[in-house]
């Protein structure tokens, strides 16, 4: 009986660069995957915007209600939102303008 041996060669580790590279290599990728998925289902943004909206409505009233999450602060989500107005309206402004 003969015995078989095989080689693994371990890849060198690649520096910073090169895993930064890597890195925005598959970022760009995955966007470029998932413009491609809108332009040919334009259903899906609009169900990315409603999703978030749906999910702080209803489950930020639920665990206000239950007080699951103690914040210190007894403010209601919407009643947050409302206070918070000058704040996303500077915000806002800094991005688009």
């Amino acid at each position: 009986m003969t015995t078989q041996t095989f080689t693994v060669e371990i890849p060198a580790d690649p520096g910073p660069l090169r895993q930064l590279g890597i890195v925005l290599s598959r970022t760009v990728t995955m966007c470029t995957a998932e413009v491609q998925k809108l332009r040919h289902d334009c259903t899906d943004l609009i169900t990315r915007a409603i999703q978030p909206t749906l999910w702080l409505l209803v489950f930020g009233q639920v665990f206000t209600r239950l007080h699951i999450i103690p914040t210190g602060i007894p403010l209601t989500w919407i009643s947050w939102r409302r206070a918070s107005w000058p704040v996303r309206a500077v915000h806002r402004d800094l991005l688009w303008h």
